[in-house]
């Protein structure tokens, strides 16, 4: 999974596959800030029966170094919607809701990451802290979405319409 993410970093979200093959991991959402980045992947959890199978996120943070992205020594992440790779019907034009939240790093760094799903109308993805705002284009096309920040320090996360109202404080963390 670390590779696709790693990918996905620098080239952006890939075109989404018809549906999420089990052994699968699909990238839905990503966030690149200066210092941290976060990739939320979809996929699927397995018995070896089958009799026990369920979609899942699974969300990996990143931070910058000077030779690129390094991956937190964990993921993590919670069960998913069926069908995955569409926004559910449940889910307004004006929607935003956070279903998740992560936090992990390695040694001398930790990342918080909250994600979640937002309505149609949803055009950028804000965290705000101590350094500023930082604002991203909203570019995941089924809704889901992944911000992150120091988990040392309090962030406000929050989703925009493209006119800048926003559609709801989604978290603060």
């Amino acid at each position: 999974m670390t590779d696709w993410g790693l990918w996905v970093l620098d080239h952006g979200l890939p075109e989404l596959p018809a549906t999420v093959e089990i052994g699968e991991s699909v990238p839905v959402a990503r966030w690149v800030g200066p210092r941290f980045a976060s990739v939320l992947h979809v996929q699927w959890m397995w018995s070896d029966d089958h009799d026990r199978d369920y979609l899942a996120s699974e969300v990996e943070v990143f931070v910058r170094t000077a030779s690129g992205w390094d991956a937190s020594d964990a993921i993590g992440g919670t069960s998913w919607f069926d069908p995955p790779l569409q926004r559910p019907s449940w889910v307004g034009p004006r929607d935003a809701r956070i279903v998740g939240q992560h936090c992990s790093g390695s040694s001398g760094w930790s990342c918080r990451a909250v994600y979640g799903l937002a309505g149609d109308e949803a055009a950028f993805i804000e965290v705000i802290d101590a350094r500023g705002v930082i604002r991203r284009p909203f570019d995941s096309a089924e809704g889901a979405f992944v911000a992150c920040s120091d988990a040392t320090e309090t962030a406000e996360v929050r989703v925009l319409a493209r006119d800048g109202t926003a559609l709801t404080v989604t978290a603060v963390v």
